[in-house]
């Protein structure tokens, strides 16, 4: 999704999912324990500092910068006049000792409360309120750094709360963003003397500059919402793709063309010629025997063809076809 300059997007297995309108709000379809990364896209220009949120909980704990205009020490060094416009999170980081762990994002299988299945005949109030991917954006200012250190990474991996399985089940909340395989990356670090930014120091001095938000459903709940997803286009789209025809459907259409009302002959020649190939398949010589050329002509083949001898591949074609008499033959 994208708002102005700034860009959400979310790729799950390594593929960038797509992105539908339900009841005016952008949503993806989640995939059960599959993996999935966050992609932050900036396509303007100045500085900003920026957290990324998956249910409410901070994916790292600590701001990320976007620096487009390159104002940071860090941006020159790492990004040169290209600028810093766009980060992946892999997953929940969390440093400790110099170090960054980083458990990658997985959409996990939710339990339903053991309290009861809930009541499915009553009317299921739509729950917006989780089950999103956060982006908050907000102005930066100039600093220099006056201290050595390390970013410290702290994500906040709280317990997921539970639902009865009617609510569950008609919000398409089967799934939570959970935690998978650990990796580990390189810790940011700022150096004394450079310039850098940051968020002012005073919450009241903080104006928040951008939000955008990405809600994640099963593929059920997909299904159920596909007459109003994208204000009908999807449920067009599968009409659509139905409707299509297959590559069989156009070859029983053309036999039917070729054989008038009928297109019983052709399709005979072709399960013929298609056993046909089958019995020469499993007439192939063992490892071992000398291979027998299929390509010769009758006459390479001493003129007359005897039981058991192999048939040019182009004459059983045409038997196929119904436009030769050379006869095949039968195991």
């Amino acid at each position: 999704m994208r708002i102005g300059d700034w860009e959400l997007n979310v790729s799950v297995n390594n593929s960038v999912t797509v992105e539908h309108n339900i009841d005016g709000h952008p949503c993806i379809a989640s995939v059960a324990d599959a993996e999935f990364e966050i992609h932050v896209r900036y396509h303007g220009a100045g500085h900003f500092m920026y957290k990324v949120f998956v249910d409410d909980k901070d994916v790292s704990g600590c701001w990320h910068k976007m620096d487009a205009d390159c104002v940071s020490t860090s941006t020159q060094r790492r990004h040169g006049s290209v600028g810093k416009v766009a980060h992946t999170f892999k997953g929940w980081e969390k440093t400790a000792d110099g170090q960054t762990a980083v458990r990658s994002f997985v959409f996990a299988k939710v339990a339903a409360d053991g309290d009861g299945e809930g009541d499915f005949s009553r009317p299921i109030v739509a729950d917006w309120t989780r089950g999103h991917i956060t982006l908050a954006v907000y102005d930066a200012e100039l600093y220099t750094v006056t201290s050595t250190r390390c970013l410290s990474a702290k994500a906040d991996q709280g317990p997921v709360m539970s639902l009865d399985e009617a609510t569950m089940v008609k919000n398409g909340l089967s799934t939570t963003a959970g935690a998978g395989a650990v990796s580990f990356i390189r810790s940011r670090q700022k150096r004394v003397g450079e310039v850098s930014i940051r968020v002012p120091r005073a919450p009241e001095a903080r104006r928040k500059v951008a939000e955008l938000r990405l809600f994640y459903r099963d593929s059920f709940f997909m299904l159920l919402r596909e007459d109003s997803c994208c204000g009908g286009a999807c449920a067009r789209q599968r009409a659509v793709d139905e409707a299509r025809p297959t590559r069989a459907t156009e070859l029983r259409a053309l036999a039917d063309a070729g054989a008038g009302s009928s297109g019983a002959p052709i399709r005979e020649r072709l399960v013929g010629f298609t056993e046909t190939r089958e019995r020469i398949a499993r007439k192939r010589p063992a490892a071992g025997e000398a291979p027998i050329d299929l390509t010769g002509s009758d006459d390479e083949a001493g003129g007359e063809q005897q039981q058991g001898e192999r048939v040019p591949l182009a004459d059983a074609f045409a038997v196929a076809a119904g436009t030769s008499s050379v006869p095949i033959p039968v195991d």
